[in-house]
């Protein structure tokens, strides 16, 4: 069961765990409403996340793809995933099954030839849900 507490336009959930998120409404003219975190700030990450794909649509160039230990930031919980590392900027990309499989659909099934290629990601909305795809450029480092 949820609780929501209302106070001006922060409001708190209590997730199932015991763990409470605090969110903010904020009107944006440009895009609309948003919900927002107010922890996620301070809480910076090595992992791009949804709000940082919004923010800025980065285009990068694929370094390698990686085995890491990866801990879920709600439970703790941590489990192996690939995660794809770029030469620009200082975070990784943690790979969901889709996106391994439009990896392999983009580049073929062996890792080692993504090295160098060009890609965006994006939000897209799949089935009202949004995920981060990953779009080919066309380009690969020279």
């Amino acid at each position: 069961m949820n609780w929501t507490l209302l106070c001006l336009s922060t409001f708190a959930v209590l997730l199932g765990n015991g763990l409470i998120a605090l969110i903010r409404y904020e009107p944006n003219p440009i895009k609309g409403n948003e919900v927002q975190s107010l922890i996620q700030p301070y809480y910076p990450s090595q992992y791009y996340s949804m709000a940082d794909i919004e923010a800025e649509q980065p285009t990068l160039t694929i370094q390698t793809i990686i085995r890491e230990e990866v801990k879920h930031h709600i439970t703790g919980h941590t489990e192996t995933k690939p995660v794809l590392w770029f030469y620009e900027g200082n975070k990784g990309l943690v790979l969901s099954w889709d996106q391994c499989e439009q990896l392999e659909y983009l580049f073929g099934l062996n890792p080692r030839t993504y090295k160098g290629k060009r890609v965006q990601l994006k939000l897209q909305s799949v089935q009202g849900l949004s995920t981060i795809r990953i779009h080919y450029t066309g380009e690969d480092e020279r």
